[in-house]
């Protein structure tokens, strides 16, 4: 019989999974239809303002979050404490951004971004007051209810972003899907948590939050720096229209793998902190997360890379070709992100710390390899510096694993290898057929070839993995029906 806790996990990566894939189909298909009618400089605008808000927002959350799914009981006055500190700290930020925004978008690459991060400033305090909320939800293992929010504030950042496009705004429509997507996410939380704050603060309370809270929080904080370095080195000396280019190809490769990261994360951080005391399950757990994982990464990694040609050039059009090459290198990025449920596993012992380490072996890592061939190739050289220094922490990332759970390379390597090779096994005849008739092909419809390889890439990989790895799907159909079944 399958435990209580694994059921719940089980349950939550399937609510979870399902939320993420709602939620991302109607990011994109919004994103493909402001891309038609705005330009990429526009993008490119937007992107150094998001620049700063998405670095400091980690400031104001303050690793509460984290904090309160880690600790095995918290109550009033500290999630009390929390929210007041959240909100105060945001409102803060939000001020201080809102006068310093010509300053800071000067610094960061172009002050025409100024007027829009005036405004984007509210983002701050709306993104606070959802904190705690949400770590509640979390901690509970109430995906369900998270999926529910993130599925309708994609609607709203789609519905604002859209409407306020083809009424003429341009570049201001972005803004004003970013703020209504953070809005919305703040009311659904309020709509489905039936906690609310009290006008409580304890001093105690707050020590105990720092405690672990800070070391979360310089890790967030630095882990959203290194997410943004590469859009801070392209606007500041590449300019506005290649960082549009380069965030097309970023939302496209490793956006949707990091959002199947995250996925796994947001499961698998309240269920090993359960286990925390018992290290045999708690690496069971992280191994096991690895092989869901990477049947999921590998096949996106391969696809991306064969297929972006054909799909920037049939939903995106002539104007966003530069996009294609750093697409196609971003997404062996996002394939080395995955280990960052790695990082699930020290919060969980409680050892933050060392995902903080991990964090600045690649911010040095991308410093160095931007300085010496990066920037001088455009985009396509920030692309290979940024892939290059996330294989390398992930390396360092994966020793450091083998000696906290105590187990062997192999083991853990073991369920990457499976999802790999049965990725490459389905893509590279396709690969090869391509190549040898690119002459051939060359006439005909992106959007044809788009389809049928995609079909037939899909359908190679599906035969492969019940080929090679058989007993995936009948773990898999095993566990979904246990965690189902009344």
């Amino acid at each position: 019989m399958i435990s209580p806790l694994k059921k719940k996990t089980i349950l939550g990566i399937i609510w979870a999974g399902f939320g993420s894939i709602g939620s991302q189909a109607i990011h994109y298909i919004v994103l493909l239809i402001l891309a038609w009618l705005l330009e990429p400089e526009d993008f490119g605008l937007l992107g150094i303002a998001m620049m700063f808000i998405l670095f400091t927002q980690a400031i104001t959350e303050l690793g509460f979050g984290a904090a309160i799914i880690q600790h095995p009981e918290i109550k009033e006055p500290g999630l009390s404490t929390a929210f007041w500190s959240n909100l105060l700290i945001g409102t803060i930020l939000g001020l201080l951004t809102y006068k310093g925004a010509a300053v800071v978008t000067e610094f960061i690459g172009d002050v025409d971004a100024a007027p829009l991060l005036e405004v984007l400033a509210v983002i701050f305090p709306i993104t606070a007051v959802s904190v705690v909320p949400s770590a509640l939800l979390e901690k509970q293992l109430e995906f369900r209810r998270l999926s529910t929010r993130d599925f309708a504030s994609e609607v709203a950042f789609g519905v604002i972003g859209i409407s306020l496009a083809l009424l003429g705004y341009g570049v201001w429509s972005l803004v004003g899907a970013a703020i209504a997507q953070r809005t919305f996410n703040a009311i659904m939380l309020f709509w489905i948590v039936p906690w609310r704050p009290k006008f409580q603060f304890s001093y105690d309370s707050l020590k105990s939050l720092i405690h672990f809270g800070g070391y979360a929080m310089i890790a967030a904080l630095l882990n959203k720096g290194v997410a943004n370095i590469d859009y801070f080195v392209i606007g500041r000396w590449l300019g506005t229209e290649a960082l549009g280019y380069y965030t097309l190809a970023f939302q496209l490769s490793v956006v949707p793998e990091r959002r199947v990261i995250a996925v796994i994360q947001r499961v698998v951080f309240p269920a090993f902190s359960v286990v925390q005391d018992n290290l045999k399950r708690l690496t069971s757990g992280f191994k096991e997360s690895l092989r869901y994982l990477y049947m999921v990464l590998s096949p996106l990694t391969i696809f991306g890379i064969v297929l972006a040609p054909w799909f920037i050039k049939t939903l995106y059009g002539d104007k966003w070709q530069a996009s294609i090459l750093p697409m196609q290198i971003l997404v062996i990025a996002g394939f080395f992100y995955g280990f960052e449920v790695a990082e699930m596993v020290y919060y969980a012992l409680g050892k933050p710390q060392l995902r903080i380490w991990i964090i600045g072996v690649r911010i040095g890592l991308f410093a160095l390899f931007a300085a010496i061939f990066g920037v001088s190739n455009g985009i396509v050289g920030i692309a290979v510096s940024l892939s290059l220094s996330v294989a390398i922490a992930a390396s360092v990332s994966f020793f450091i694993i083998v000696g906290l759970t105590q187990s062997s390379w192999k083991s853990i390597l073991q369920p990457i290898w499976n999802a790999l090779k049965s990725a490459l096994v389905a893509g590279l005849p396709v690969i090869v057929v391509l190549f040898v008739f690119r002459d051939e092909i060359a006439d005909i419809q992106p959007g044809l070839i788009l389809i049928s390889t995609g079909l037939i890439l899909v359908t190679l990989y599906i035969l492969t993995v019940l080929t090679i790895y058989p007993q995936f799907y009948g773990q898999l159909r095993a566990g979904f029906f246990q965690v189902i079944k009344k």
